[in-house]
Parts: structure tokens; sequence; C-alpha cells
């Protein structure tokens, strides 16, 4: 059976978290102790969509180039 965190008290000192920091010590929580929120900031989808429309982008560039790569061989080979 395996144990779950609790995400609500400090790592250390067992004190309650708020914003990811102790009430009573202020540490920063370790990565794991901290709760997935990440995934739901708006400014991580938009930065996400910037990666993929970067991402095509070079996709379709390098498709481009290939496609005109065969293109002059056939040329060349005529």
């Amino acid at each position: 059976m395996s144990r779950t965190i609790d995400t609500n008290f400090c790592f250390w000192c067992a004190a309650k978290v708020k914003d990811d920091h102790c009430t009573r010590c202020k540490r920063l929580q370790p990565q794991a102790h901290r709760k997935p929120n990440d995934l739901a900031d708006p400014a991580y989808e938009e930065v996400m969509k910037e990666y993929a429309v970067v991402f095509l982008v070079v996709v379709l560039l390098i498709w481009l180039f290939v496609l005109i790569a065969k293109f002059l061989l056939y040329l060349l080979n005529t």
C-alpha cells in the first residue's frame, strides 16, 4: 500500500502550508510535495501553444527543404 503525501502540511515541521511555504518555518516545500497546479496556469498554456507553433513551423520548413531537394535532384537527373 502506497503512502500519499498531504500537501496541506509542511514537509519538515508538519505546520500548515500556504502558497507552497510553511506558515511556521517559512520553508518552501519540495517540488514532489507541491500540488500539481502548473498545468492549470494560463501562462503555462500560452507558452505550450507557442512551443507547438514553433515545432510545427520547424517541421514544415524541414519538409519543404526535403521537397525542394528532391525536386532539384529530379531536375538534375533528367
